[in-house]
């Protein structure tokens, strides 16, 4: 437990006036007295103040957690293997969106989930995926996966895994 002394005690109790640059002073029972000058009050202000403007400039970045969802689409048009990050509220077509950068997307999810294939190759992940973390839904050949994913403006950028 700490034990403040201000300019105004150390006159009162021990009748000695403070050099102007020391604030307060402090001990950590039992220490000796500690100084703490105006310039690292004011240094410690500037800091905290600099942390909350650099965290309100930066883009929103949140975390949230998510699925890895990847499955079959067996229709004429859009078939073949998808997948997606579904969040609470939002799908975010990871194969569908190439302009986004979301090729590195994939390959660190697939790095993330090898599932024993190399080299990798997203078709024959992506049904190996589905055989290791399949969940019968609406269709026959699905897989979800739990996860944490980062967004910023509304884009994916990261894949942190859940372990256990």
């Amino acid at each position: 437990m700490a034990t403040y002394m201000s300019r105004e005690g150390a006159k009162c109790w021990w009748n000695q006036d403070l050099p102007k640059h020391i604030a307060y002073l402090y001990s950590d029972y039992p220490g000796d007295w500690k100084e703490v000058t105006y310039h690292e009050i004011l240094q410690k202000k500037i800091d905290r103040q600099n942390s909350n403007i650099s965290m309100k400039r930066l883009p929103d970045l949140i975390t949230k957690p998510a699925f890895i969802w990847v499955f079959y689409n067996d229709t004429w048009i859009y078939g073949g293997w998808w997948i997606y990050i579904k969040t609470l509220k939002e799908d975010y077509p990871l194969n569908f969106k190439d302009h986004l950068g979301y090729k590195q997307l994939i390959e660190r999810i697939m790095n993330l989930y090898p599932c024993g294939i190399l080299p990798f190759d997203f078709s024959t992940w992506a049904s190996q995926f589905e055989k290791i973390y399949h969940r019968k839904r609406v269709r026959k050949k699905e897989a979800l996966l739990k996860c944490y994913c980062q967004i910023t403006n509304n884009k994916v950028i990261n894949i942190i895994p859940i372990h256990g």
